[in-house]
């Protein structure tokens, strides 16, 4: 039961925009301010959406896995991207001309997706109910490469961008999984849009096959720096079942000894328990 209602939350929250569209005072904002105004405000409708099904479902926590990390993930994040800053810097120039534009694009939607993909979605599914760490992130891959295609002109930029983002989901995901902090996929994510947009590489996340190359070169400096820097998640999920060994022998310990106290105490007590004191 749980599983199908975080992923109709997940589902809401993705589909935030269609549904605030239907709303003609929602409309209405685009005609008198900048977008990133009403897109700002579903963004934040939507991870508050994820936050409140989380802590119904699993009481209050850090849902969204943002207590720590958040230095070393910035530092991971602008290492990783280098290809794309430095490719671009020698074949582009920068274009920078409305800021907040670039605080959007670049900063608050990397990270509210983050939060609703990878800390709701991708980690209720992965430690709230067990899930195969694999299963949750292709179900998260799937509906995040399914939310980019509304931006393709034509078949084939519809599936290069299916593809894309659906397997950067799917990585973004594993880095959640194996650095166990999501400023890591945001921090990857943040750089790689800022980059994106400073440059002005390109509408979409198709820019050709030289932008191409210079973003799978970032992810698999990411893969290759996260592989060497964190425990694989088999040996994670191996220390997470000892651990809850542990706690479930300390248990039946604890009940093992309240039970024996008990029955010593019942054994010294001068009356049975149908006895009543003399009068």
């Amino acid at each position: 039961m749980r599983p199908a209602i975080i992923l109709v939350a997940y589902g809401v929250a993705m589909r935030m925009q269609w549904l605030l569209t239907r709303i003609p005072a929602y409309r209405h904002l685009y005609r008198n301010f900048p977008f990133y105004v009403p897109e700002s405000i579903k963004e934040l409708l939507a991870v508050l959406i994820c936050a409140v099904t989380a802590v119904v479902l699993f009481g209050r926590g850090d849902h969204f896995a943002l207590r720590r990390g958040a230095l070393r993930a910035l530092a991971f994040g602008f290492v990783c991207t280098l290809p794309m800053s430095i490719g671009f810097a020698l074949t582009r120039t920068v274009r920078v001309e409305h800021p907040f534009t670039l605080l959007f694009l670049a900063v608050l939607f990397p990270l509210t997706e983050e939060m609703q993909s990878r800390g709701f979605a991708f980690r209720s599914l992965y430690r709230g109910e067990g899930w195969p760490w694999w299963a949750a992130a292709i179900v998260v891959g799937l509906v995040t490469g399914a939310v980019h295609i509304e931006k393709g002109q034509n078949a084939t930029q519809i599936l290069g961008l299916f593809a894309l983002t659906g397997v950067g989901g799917v990585t973004f995901s594993w880095l959640l999984a194996r650095w166990e902090s999501l400023w890591f996929p945001f921090a990857l994510h943040m750089f790689m849009n800022m980059w994106w947009e400073v440059f002005t590489v390109g509408r979409t996340a198709l820019g050709g096959w030289f932008p191409f190359a210079l973003q799978t070169g970032s992810v698999l400096i990411a893969i290759l720096v996260t592989l060497s820097m964190t425990p694989s998640l088999e040996k994670k999920e191996d220390r997470a079942r000892r651990a809850n060994a542990s706690n479930h022998d300390s248990l039946r310990m604890a009940l093992a000894a309240a039970r024996a106290l008990a029955n010593e105490a019942s054994d010294r007590s001068p009356l049975s328990p149908t006895q009543s004191p003399a009068r």
